[in-house]
């Protein structure tokens, strides 16, 4: 591998509400499980739990303007 990301696929889109979780998992088994926390107003709150080996960072997005 060259040291770039790979791209990313289209993905899919889940309604998740207050409380519940995804579970993602590698091929190698390892996993990370993203939970709605609960709050108010328009943000959400995720906790995005991983293996010690697996680096989260928010996602680099272009701001408009």
């Amino acid at each position: 591998m060259d040291g770039r990301a790979a791209p990313l696929n289209r993905g899919m889109v889940i309604d998740v509400g207050v409380g519940e979780s995804l579970e993602l998992r590698s091929p190698d088994g390892r996993r990370i499980v993203v939970s709605v926390e609960p709050k108010s107003g328009q943000r959400s709150r995720l906790r995005v739990q991983s293996d010690e080996h697996l680096n989260i960072e928010r996602a680099k997005t272009a701001k408009p303007g």
